[in-house]
């Protein structure tokens, strides 16, 4: 009588530690905790045995929530992927607008070149639209697409 009053005390005691640690569900929870809370009130295995097999649901369960991915987590992770996507793709736009105003400037400088003959005067006329462009707050590619249609 002394033996199932103990083992009545100790599994309420458990059941607040584990109520208190998982929540109110926590049978549900701890799979296989039922039946094990069973067999050591009906006198099948010992204190020291309950504990250890208690500490092994515990466990499994930790492992098993560790590897489980919340919705937060998730959310949090297709943010950060979408945040990674738009700083590659604003990197790599920078990069194609200056590369087609690279070339834009050196077509710009060829037909130039092709129309005033001298290398050196179509390259002082390309610095002189660059000067204006950026004085007057525009594109060197709309100014030198304006000039080479007026010539």
């Amino acid at each position: 009588m002394a033996d199932r009053e103990a083992r009545r005390t100790h599994l309420y005691n458990s059941a607040i530690r584990l109520s208190a640690k998982y929540g109110a569900g926590f049978r549900g929870s701890l799979s296989g905790y039922s039946e094990l809370e069973s067999r050591f009130a009906r006198g099948e295995m010992s204190k020291s045995t309950f504990n250890a097999h208690l500490s092994a649901l515990q466990s499994g369960f930790k492992s098993a929530t560790s590897q489980t991915l919340t919705l937060g987590d998730a959310m949090r992770d297709l943010r950060r992927s979408v945040i990674n996507a738009t700083a590659a793709y604003t990197a790599f736009s920078g990069f194609a607008a200056v590369n087609r105003s690279g070339h834009m400037m050196e077509g710009a400088s060829a037909a130039l070149t092709a129309v005033t003959g001298d290398p050196n005067k179509a390259n002082s006329e390309v610095a002189f639209v660059q000067q204006e462009a950026m004085r007057l707050v525009l594109t060197s590619s709309l100014v030198f697409k304006v000039i080479l249609r007026w010539r």
